[in-house]
């Protein structure tokens, strides 16, 4: 994958080449994260949107357990755009960094002012609190979650809209990057957004890592039928990985936290 290497700081690009006055951040998003002082790691240029990694990650949240909550893609209508974005029309990916209302990164979702984040991640962020998105208390809790979260999306190419389905070529070109995270990030457990094509988006199947993949038998929770599984680190460790309802769609902060918490306490 072609990917941003290089920042310059004397004329304020991004480049795939060292040159003098360069220095090396790996992509774009890395730049973000080190421009704002939020924590990057190493990643190799398979990951284009570096996840966001709370600076109280390593103290988990969900039971003391390390959290990756996984999402599924961002969005940028590049077909349609011209002039300075036509370097994203040509890679077919967002390549920049500060164009007006681009594509989000991880970086900037989570750095947001819970006035600011968009419906979905305010809703992400009641279901992890287990509060009503109205409840008042919920900006103040958000700091502290996201600061204790790992948030990541799997595909690692914008879709141009919210309502797009990532093709099978563009997940299994996501799979390495997907395992590199979790290699270097080592989830106790995964949150994972969605309930439909997310299950069969992730890699699992014959052909696709099927042999870091353990399917479980799906959660029971009242009426709700959740599919779960594991996927193993190179050194054997598992890591249970469970589908919820998408926060678009959710309207049910309190039910989906207790439906979480009842997952993780029967692991």
């Amino acid at each position: 994958m072609i990917n941003c290497r290089y920042f310059n700081k004397i004329n304020n690009t991004c480049s795939y080449e060292v040159a003098d006055g360069c220095y090396e951040v790996f992509n774009c998003t890395h730049f973000k994260g080190n421009q704002k002082g939020i924590r990057t790691e190493n990643f190799s240029s398979d990951v284009f949107f570096v996840p966001w990694i709370g600076k109280n990650y390593e103290k988990g949240f969900f039971n003391c357990k390390r959290t990756l909550i996984l999402g599924n893609s961002f969005y940028c209508d590049f077909s349609k755009l011209e002039g300075q974005y036509e370097e994203c029309k040509k890679n077919n990916r967002c390549m920049k960094r500060e164009y007006y209302r681009c594509c989000s990164y991880g970086i900037e979702c989570l750095s947001l002012e819970f006035k600011d984040m968009s419906r979905a991640h305010k809703h992400l962020m009641g279901i992890l609190a287990g509060m009503d998105y109205h409840d008042t208390s919920l900006p103040e809790a958000t700091e502290s979650i996201r600061q204790s979260i790992a948030f990541y999306n799997f595909i690692q190419e914008a879709l141009d809209t919210g309502s797009d389905k990532p093709t099978k070529e563009q997940c299994i070109r996501s799979d390495s990057a997907f395992f590199e995270v979790l290699e270097k990030l080592r989830p106790e457990i995964i949150i994972a957004l969605g309930t439909s094509h997310m299950w069969t988006d992730l890699p699992g199947d014959e052909g696709r890592y099927h042999d870091r993949w353990e399917w479980r038998k799906p959660f029971e929770y009242e009426n709700f039928s959740l599919n779960q599984g594991s996927y193993s680190l190179n050194d054997g460790q598992k890591i249970p990985i469970l589908l919820v309802k998408h926060p678009s769609r959710n309207y049910e902060p309190i039910l989906w936290n207790s439906i979480i918490n009842k997952w993780v306490n029967s692991l």
